[in-house]
């Protein structure tokens, strides 16, 4: 699951192999970055670890 920071907006989102960097909330559709030396939104934004780690 992703939570978005500016709305909160839960959504499940399927993991690949790959970092992503950008992410727009379907919600608020505000295009979200990760947080500060993050490598990507799955890093910053999910509950489960990014597939690069």
């Amino acid at each position: 699951m992703i939570t978005c920071p500016l709305c909160g907006h839960k959504e499940e989102v399927i993991l690949t192999d790959s970092c992503q960097f950008f992410y727009q909330c379907r919600n608020c559709n505000k295009m979200i970055r990760p947080k500060g030396q993050d490598c990507c939104i799955f890093c910053s934004y999910v509950t489960v670890p990014s597939p690069s780690i």
